[in-house]
């Protein structure tokens, strides 16, 4: 299917929907929960004790054996000062993001969303890594510079087996899509009704996000 050529005015009208709004708030939440997670990741690599080659091919081997994959076992062979500079551009980033899209009120929110989709969900960074995918893929469709087709074509996850990206069904990305939603509208009430609290008034039952 060739893409047909959409008029500007149809463009501003859908990123005007509401709908498009949520995916750029997604996608921004998205991205900061990539670095978070490796950040964490790289520190506890930088804590743990190093394979020795010999203990890389046998690890290797025995991934092999018992899943399929097949992994060189120099992938398992740290190097502490790549880690450290890896770090280093996780670190730099995210303090960029933060600085440039998160106001003060909103920094204690995103990093109560991080932390618990961490630590109480077990959120890996694959799965934010997939959301963000299918966002962009959202959003480039969106802005009519893509079709329908090419859209689904461009919800991707990484096959471990094969180490390849495969189409998958959107439904499993509209399911994290929400769920993660859900958390960050929670988190967002949570932080609403302390405000409250400290201001001597009632808590709040529910909280509306000004996405506009």
């Amino acid at each position: 299917m060739e893409k047909e050529n959409i008029d500007p005015k149809l463009v501003l009208a859908l990123m005007e929907r509401e709908i498009c709004r949520r995916a750029l708030l997604m996608h921004m939440l998205m991205q900061g929960y990539e670095h978070f997670v490796s950040i964490h990741m790289l520190k506890q690599s930088m804590k743990a004790r190093k394979f020795t080659y010999e203990e890389a091919e046998r690890f290797a081997d025995v991934l092999e054996r018992h899943t399929g994959i097949k992994v060189a076992p120099e992938r398992f062979i740290r190097n502490e000062d790549e880690d450290a500079n890896e770090l280093l551009e996780h670190y730099t980033e995210l303090e960029r993001m933060r600085n440039s899209q998160l106001s003060d009120t909103m920094r204690p929110i995103h990093d109560g969303f991080n932390r618990y989709l961490h630590h109480n969900l077990h959120v890996d960074v694959t799965h934010a890594t997939r959301l963000r995918i299918a966002l962009e893929a959202f959003l480039t469709f969106a802005m009519g510079d893509i079709d329908w087709q090419e859209m689904r074509r461009n919800i991707l996850d990484v096959d471990l087996r094969i180490m390849k990206a495969v189409p998958i069904d959107s439904v499993a990305v509209r399911h994290d899509f929400l769920r993660f939603e859900n958390v960050y509208h929670e988190i967002c009430l949570k932080c609403a009704n302390r405000e409250r609290k400290r201001r001597g008034e009632p808590p709040g039952d529910n909280f509306q996000i000004n996405i506009s």
